[in-house]
């Protein structure tokens, strides 16, 4: 599963109740079906947005959002194009059913009972019954492994050990630099860039919010390693993407978030 289309901001968290009923609009009531068949009940206004309904049946699951899949039927609720669009507007409502069940009534309401029968008669009453059920699927957090070089020249490159989802905007990037020290030392990590293609089809980069260094080890005239993840914020987390590492010099990679989710 992936994230909202736009990357101009987060999506704002919803409350912290799987019953959200916040302006007294109309509510639905759904069960919610667990891979394991657990069921868990959540409560929320039919005008919040679907990505609040993820939110809500994480907490219930306690997971994080963006690693569930939620399906009504045979449809997909796909936060990567429909995260800001409230549960009403995509027809997300209590389902009316007619279910019978057995009801038990005294003989004289009933039919007169023969010598066998019990003294009190078994009919069936219909009633509706309003349930909406939604399936959570648990997806991987983790999109790619080993997905490649960004290199400056056969001694100096950066491997591209894992790419993970750490927020409805955000992706994590392990990497492993290496360089033998006859260009002197590696560039500096938090001067990588993601790019993408906005909502409007041009084309962006970002640089990391933080980088976490687990390895650094740097001289001008032997070679150096610099290890860790890169976190980078307000970026797609599906579609195509392009990593380079460091500010110059480096080859662009492309990693494909959309082919690790499937």
């Amino acid at each position: 599963m992936g994230l909202a289309s736009s990357t101009n901001g987060d999506f704002r968290p919803s409350p912290a109740s799987t019953d959200i009923r916040q302006n007294g609009g109309e509510v639905v009531d759904l069960q919610v079906q667990a891979i394991n068949g657990n069921m868990y009940p959540v409560s929320i206004e039919a005008s919040a947005r679907l990505v609040e309904l993820y939110e809500a049946v994480a907490r219930a699951l306690d997971v994080a959002p963006w690693m569930l899949r939620l399906t009504a039927g045979t449809s997909v609720l796909d936060v990567s194009s429909d995260g800001d669009r409230t549960l009403e507007a995509l027809g997300i409502k209590e389902v009316t059913r007619r279910r019978s069940h057995l009801e038990q009534c005294p003989a004289s309401q009933g039919p007169k009972p023969s010598l066998r029968a019990s003294p009190a008669v078994v009919r069936f009453r219909d009633s509706l019954v309003q349930e909406t059920d939604v399936i959570a699927l648990r997806c991987t957090g983790c999109f790619l492994e080993n997905a490649g070089i960004s290199g400056y020249n056969g001694d100096y490159f950066c491997s591209v050990l894992q790419v993970c989802q750490a927020g409805w905007n955000a992706v994590e990037i392990k990497f492993s630099a290496w360089g033998d020290g006859s260009l002197g030392k590696l560039q500096d990590p938090s001067t990588s860039r993601l790019s993408f293609l906005d909502s409007k089809r041009e084309l962006k980069s970002v640089r990391p919010k933080s980088v976490t260094l687990e390895v650094d080890e740097s001289a001008d005239d032997r070679s150096a390693h610099k290890q860790g993840v890169m976190t980078f914020e307000g970026v797609p987390t599906h579609g195509q993407v392009w990593f380079v590492y460091g500010a110059t010099g480096y080859d662009k990679l492309a990693l494909n978030l959309s082919d690790g989710r499937e």
